[in-house]
């Protein structure tokens, strides 16, 4: 009996050990997302961005721009297209 309840003791140690190291890395990993933006700021402030990069950005933005109103138009044409065949088979 005693063994029995030594090994729960320690299984209990165990759990405490592993719920500290999933702890820390919690807080390592909550400190890491907090000096994201920090470092996003900082680094906009004082080193800029080069025409070629500003340029590709732009590209990159015209073309997920491009993108959005392509699904937005199939889903709308989807819309259209599910309320006529409602429509039809209400008026048969």
């Amino acid at each position: 009996m005693r063994w029995a309840f030594r090994h729960i003791e320690v299984q209990s140690a165990d759990r405490r050990t592993k719920i500290k190291k999933c702890s820390a890395m919690y807080k390592l990993f909550v400190i890491f997302a907090a000096l994201v933006p920090l470092i996003l700021l900082l680094r906009t402030i004082f080193a800029g961005r080069s025409k070629k990069a500003s340029h590709a950005l732009s590209e990159f933005k015209k073309q997920i721009d491009l993108f959005v109103w392509v699904i937005l138009v199939i889903i709308g044409g989807a819309i259209v297209y599910s309320i006529g065949e409602l429509i039809h088979s209400l008026w048969r």
